[in-house]
């Protein structure tokens, strides 16, 4: 009585192991596209979400509540009853700090500031781009919105 042992000869496992390392080779700059697409889109929500946060945060507490950009910051203040620009006021709430060297944050000159009715007092946009797609959050002075749009590119 003779068994037979059935194995892999070593010419199909170099094939099998061939075609895998070429498939992942294959799909790793896919992957690192999809994961930079993910992070900024994140970005993006957080940002927006914070914005519509703080104004319901002004809201409850009825005091101003400033947002500004420092470096690749987004930070949230409450001042209280002052109509201030000054982004040093203030005592922070809430801060986003976007860790991805390859994403960027812009704002104009004037920083968002939602009065306790939920109003911006000043006119103006945050942007954020990673170089090929941008995402940016206008608000204007006596609207209770932030009008949104997307596109390829840089902040305009």
């Amino acid at each position: 009585m003779s068994k037979t042992q059935k194995s892999f000869s070593l010419a199909e496992l170099v094939v099998v192991l061939s075609i895998i390392i070429l498939l992942v080779l294959v799909s790793i700059p896919n992957i690192v596209k999809y994961y930079k697409k993910y992070k900024f889109n994140d970005y993006a929500f957080q940002i927006e979400a914070s914005l519509n946060w703080a104004k319901l945060k002004a809201i409850e507490l009825s005091n101003n509540i400033l947002i500004c950009v420092q470096g690749n910051s987004l930070i949230i203040k409450n001042v209280g009853l002052e109509r201030t620009r000054n982004c040093n006021q203030g005592i922070e709430i809430s801060r986003i700090t976007i860790d991805e060297n390859w994403i960027s944050l812009d704002q104009t000159t004037n920083p968002l500031l939602w009065d306790a009715r939920g109003i911006s007092v000043f006119s103006g946009h945050i942007c954020i781009t990673d170089g090929e797609n941008y995402y940016i959050m206008y608000y204007q002075t006596n609207r209770s919105l932030i009008r949104t749009e997307g596109g390829v590119g840089t902040c305009p």
